[in-house]
């Protein structure tokens, strides 16, 4: 059983909403000594730009907070094809894709949030049947939109997503079509669905 509690507080004096994200739970498949959970919001994965938000003890329960401010360095603007897709003006993004296990600064594996235990490897190369659905939480620096629909020859992206200031949970869709695959990103995630999974580094 995984919990996300989203707590708002609105400024009043302007459109400022921020919002803090806190996850308790379990992650399938962890079993060893309690480590601290890390996790990186930069697009290029930046080192210096890693932060610890939480822990997991040695039967896998966890628990870890989202930064209410995410710092304007590690906000990008979507990486969209102007050919094939279009944002609100001003738009940057930060992505909650995964979240580091570390011990003693080493780092030991990884926790995603998906509704069945598979690699994102594994996702990329479309070895899943019937697909996979997970959860991405987005930060954005305002409101706006995204939409998107980009093919090249074996690789096919769309996304049609709203978001508020602050933290959104985005579903995201990986399937395949005919040879190729699609990733479909779009509002209307469902409490409940997810799972946290443990996954050991190689």
């Amino acid at each position: 059983m995984t919990r996300a509690i989203l707590l708002v507080e609105a400024v009043l004096f302007g459109s400022v909403v921020a919002q803090t994200v806190t996850w308790t739970g379990k992650a399938h498949g962890y079993k060893g000594t309690p480590a601290e959970l890390w996790t990186n919001l930069d697009r290029y994965e930046n080192p210096d730009a890693a932060i610890k938000i939480g822990t997991i003890d040695a039967d896998g329960r966890f628990s870890f907070a989202l930064p209410t401010v995410v710092p304007n360095e590690v906000l990008a603007a979507p990486d969209v094809r102007e050919d094939c897709g279009d944002f609100t003006l001003g738009l940057k993004l930060a992505v909650l894709a995964t979240v580091n296990l570390r011990q003693d600064d080493r780092p030991i594996g990884q926790m995603f949030f998906s509704i069945r235990r598979a690699t994102l490897e594994q996702m990329a190369a479309g070895q899943l049947e019937g697909g996979s659905k997970f959860v991405l939480w987005f930060y954005a620096n305002r409101a706006g939109t995204l939409k998107e629909n980009c093919k090249t020859d074996n690789y096919q992206q769309i996304s049609d997503v709203t978001f508020v200031q602050g933290w959104n949970a985005v579903m995201g869709y990986f399937y395949k079509n005919g040879d190729g695959l699609v990733l479909r990103i779009r509002n209307g995630y469902t409490e409940g669905l997810q799972r946290w999974f443990y996954l050991p580094s190689s």
